[in-house]
Parts: C-alpha cells; structure tokens; sequence
C-alpha cells in the first residue's frame, strides 16, 4: 500500500480539479455565477511537499480571487493552521520580495478557503472553523483571523451547490459506488467496478477513461487509508477503555495501600505513641507521615477510617 501510494501521491479529488475548466465550474457552483472561459482562471495549486500528507489539494486564482480548497473525510478544527500555511506560500509566489519594501501598496488576490467533506462520520451541512479557535487565550477581535468553511458534500447535503456543480457532484457519486461495494467485493474490485459503472453511465466519463489506471492507484489508497484511519479510532477507543481500567486498578490499589496505612497508624495513636515513634516503627520519614497522622488525630478517639480516607482524598493528600 505504501508502494501505491509513492506512485500517486495526489487523490482522485486533486486530479479532477487540475483541469482549469473543471475548477471554474467549481467557482461557478460556490459563487452562483456563470463565466465560461476557463483560460481566465490560474491554477496555483502548491505541489507537493516531503510530507504526503500535508499537501494543497487544489487552488487557483479568478476574477480577484484566490481560492484555496480541500477534500477531507475526516472533520479538522485544524484546517485553518494549514490553510495559514498555504496562504503564505502562495503569497510568497504571487508577491515579489522586493515589492513588500515599496511605498505604493501591493495588490494581492482576496484569499477564501473551502473544505469539502466526504466521509462517513456525520457533520454539519456547513461548518465554519476559525483560527481564532485555536489561540491559546481568546480575544474579542483577532488580529489574524482565518475562516475555513467546511461544505459536506455527501447525499442529501448542500443540493444547490451540487446542482450547479457537476464534477462536485459525480465526484460523490463515484465515490458512494466504491463505499457500497467495498465490504463486499473489496477496495480495487470495488473501485475498478464504480470507474466502469461510471463510464457506462456518463458520470465523469471522460476523466475516467484518461485517468482510468491512476484513479484506480488513488483510490486503493483513499478509501483503504479511511478505513485505517477508522480502525484507528476504534483502537483508541479500545485503548482508552484498557487505560481506563488499568488506572483504575492502580488507583485502587493505592486506595488500599493508603487505607492500610491510615489503620497502623490510628492503631499507634490509639495507644498514645508521638509521631517521631510511629515514624520510626514504619519505617518512614516524619515529613512522609505528618499530613496522615494530622489528619487522623483530627478524629480522635473515635478514628473512623471512612472519614479520614474520605478528608484525605478530597484535599488529594
């Protein structure tokens, strides 16, 4: 799987959105227009970097804008932080360095961020994450602020925007084919099987038959690397409960260790002995014991252990 994932290292959603006339239909669906020259839009997209993971999946610039979008199957508070990242480096292009130490002010494309979500957790029709959301103490008015918009574009969600938007929209259905039959008939078959059901009934059916070996790649990765990430979740769940049960039993054997302690020395107190005795009978430093053995005196004669393992525990000593 690693192997696959050297050779394509993009997913399926990246390779649609190189085409120029595929990301101004996107545009078009986002903003409710309808331009229809292609060659006016730039794609800018960033290549990728030494990490595979941490990549810009598409982005371009049109009509004064500068659009930077996501495909993600898993919901990212982080998104922000990223797109923060990817703004600057485009920037970076766009911009000269020697232009930022002029006195006219430069003139730079207005930044949107766009998160498509396709996986399978449930999430919001529309969500908005903020970087602000992620500062350490809050403020009224950020400084810097960067909005992401996350769109979920499963079945059922966001339906003028992937009525006006093909691609988006047979993307989805490309992508509901594989998650039907996967369980069934496996990744690669199921994959190879939605790439010919969606030729045969002409959703994408261009893209596929040109892209048809390197969907395939893509998709073996995508789709199996979402149900590791799932996998992954299961097990830190199953991890949480084991660590759960594990510091469970490690704290009641502390609790069991203070208990036995607590009765030697209300035992010793009972027969009058001072503290510097005790301490020396257990073996223990007197700056160890002075916090049990004041407690304890406090519920004298009685020297209830409920009630002194109970004061004990709430003041964590």
């Amino acid at each position: 799987m690693a192997t696959i994932y050297r050779n394509y290292k993009d997913n399926v959603f990246c390779l649609l959105y190189r085409d120029r006339a595929n990301l101004l239909e996107l545009y078009n669906g986002l903003n409710g227009t309808d331009y229809k020259d292609p060659e006016e839009l730039t794609v800018v997209t960033l290549p990728n970097t030494v990490c595979i993971q941490y990549k810009n999946d598409a982005a371009f610039t049109f009509s004064k804008d500068l659009y930077l979008c996501e495909q993600q199957a898993t919901g990212n508070p982080n998104m922000p932080l990223r797109f923060l990242h990817y703004i600057s480096e485009e920037y970076r292009h766009i911009v000269a360095e020697r232009d930022l130490y002029r006195q006219n002010a430069v003139s730079i494309p207005a930044p949107h961020f766009v998160v498509f979500y396709n996986g399978t957790a449930p999430q919001p029709e529309r969500q908005v994450y903020k970087l602000s959301e992620l500062y350490e103490k809050s403020e009224g008015e950020p400084e810097l602020e960067i909005r992401a918009v996350m769109l979920n574009i499963n079945r059922g969600y966001n339906q003028e925007l992937m009525e006006r938007c093909r691609t988006l929209s047979d993307y989805m259905r490309f992508v509901d084919k594989v998650r039907r039959s996967q369980e069934t008939l496996g990744t690669e078959a199921a994959v190879r099987q939605a790439v010919e059901e969606c030729i045969a009934e002409d959703i994408l059916k261009k893209f596929f038959q040109e892209h048809k070996e390197e969907v395939v790649g893509m998709s073996i990765w995508e789709f199996n690397e979402e149900l590791y990430r799932e996998a992954m979740r299961e097990d830190a769940l199953e991890d949480g409960r084991n660590e759960g049960l594990r510091q469970g039993r490690e704290e009641g054997l502390q609790q069991g260790l203070l208990q036995n302690r607590v009765e030697l020395i209300c035992r010793k107190l009972k027969k009058g002995k001072p503290t510097e005795q005790i301490a020396d009978e257990l073996e223990e430093s007197i700056e160890n014991l002075q916090s049990l053995i004041d407690t304890a005196k406090r519920f004298a004669p009685q020297y209830d252990i409920d009630s002194i393992l109970k004061e004990l525990n709430s003041n964590k000593i």
